[in-house]
């Protein structure tokens, strides 16, 4: 799955927890960009980074939800 899907797939949950309406600017606020970044981030046309991400978690209280290895590449750490 590329990281656009799942970035997309990310928001869609956050949608569920924000009002549509005011999603990009509470991401906005958050992130500290502009409300025309949060939509490209939003769209996924703007790939939001692990920081950006920790950042909306600890903000909205969005649970980690488990993705399948099958979807996303392999990193191996030795």
């Amino acid at each position: 799955m590329p990281a656009t899907d799942l970035q997309r797939t990310f928001f869609a949950k956050l949608k569920s927890v924000i009002p549509h309406e005011q999603l990009a600017v509470n991401v906005s606020n958050v992130l500290q960009v502009s409300p025309g970044e949060a939509y490209k981030k939003i769209s996924g046309k703007s790939l939001i980074n692990i920081e950006q991400i920790l950042l909306i978690f600890n903000r909205f209280k969005v649970n980690f939800e488990y993705i399948p290895v099958q979807s996303v590449e392999k990193i191996l750490f030795s």
